[in-house]
């Protein structure tokens, strides 16, 4: 099939690209992934949401040394902006177990329209916002983005099953309260 495919790369423009595409979104964006530590990328989706995009994540809830405070904070900021934001979580004493060892995936549909796949967490390392006329410090990594109908049909179809609010007992909504997660 015909499609645009853009290539950015982490540390050098992952940032600038991923903000550009994130501030255009215009109806809906849904990204499931491993952490999100990353403020200024929090702050951009936490404005989409208030703008009216629909925003749903979904993040590992027990990836190991736990979840960051960085990350509880980011995630506040997007579910108070309206955005709905969910973990994969399991609870021995509930019998609820993983469907997956952890969520180590990175992709991202915007508008379903775009999709994104990337090897880099949310994070300042692999999205730094520092300016870039004199180096940056960061992490290698690559994201691909494309408005291929098949890729972004299979990645929502992908993130629809997953989070599944209410069918799915180790998706657990967030919620302020909770002391681990919250």
């Amino acid at each position: 099939e015909e499609a645009e495919l853009e290539v950015f790369l982490a540390p050098d423009n992952a940032y600038a690209a991923m903000r550009t595409l994130l501030e255009a979104a215009t109806s809906s964006i849904c990204f499931e992934g491993y952490t999100f530590d990353n403020a200024r990328l929090g702050e951009i989706i936490a404005a989409r949401a208030r703008a009216g995009v629909t925003v749903e994540i979904l993040l590992e809830g027990g990836p190991p040394g736990g979840v960051s405070e960085q990350q509880r904070w980011v995630v506040q900021q997007i579910a108070e902006a309206g955005g709905r934001v969910y973990y994969f979580r399991s609870d021995s004493a509930t019998d609820i177990h993983d469907r997956y060892t952890y969520q180590h995936g990175k992709f991202w549909v915007l508008d379903r329209a775009t999709a994104l796949i990337g090897s880099e967490n949310l994070n300042p390392e692999a999205f730094p916002d520092d300016p870039k006329n004199d180096g940056t410090f960061g992490r290698r990594g690559v994201y691909l983005a494309t408005d291929a109908p098949s890729v972004v049909s299979e990645l929502t179809a992908i993130m629809d099953a997953d989070i599944a609010p209410g069918v799915h007992r180790d998706v657990w909504a967030w919620n302020a309260t909770d002391p681990v997660l919250g």
